[in-house]
């Protein structure tokens, strides 16, 4: 799993501290709440997709089975299981936005 540093001035932490119990916190949340919401877009896209080029059919249909042999019935993404959204994400076939952004630009 990725860590990532972030460096702040010592005026910077100050200021943070200021205004938030706990900077540290405030960025966890801030970066899992990002992530969540990206997820989300993603599955989204993934299921609504007719091209089959995100998920493949089959891999559409497993999905359906599963979710069948769970005895879940979901009307939205929300609704999903974390393990079902993290398979989801983990098979999806995307593209990162630095290579969107590329191929926008080109």
């Amino acid at each position: 799993m990725p860590q990532y540093t972030i460096s702040v001035t010592d005026e910077e932490l100050k200021a943070l501290e200021w205004d938030l119990i706990s900077p540290v916190a405030w960025l966890e949340n801030m970066v899992h709440s990002k992530a969540m919401r990206a997820a989300d877009a993603i599955i989204f896209l993934a299921l609504d997709d007719a091209t089959h080029t995100i998920l493949t059919a089959e891999e559409k249909r497993q999905l359906v089975t599963t979710l069948d042999d769970l005895d879940i019935i979901i009307n939205t993404v929300a609704g999903l299981p974390p393990s079902i959204k993290a398979a989801i994400i983990h098979k999806a076939r995307i593209k990162t936005a630095a290579e969107r952004d590329e191929e926008f630009g080109a």
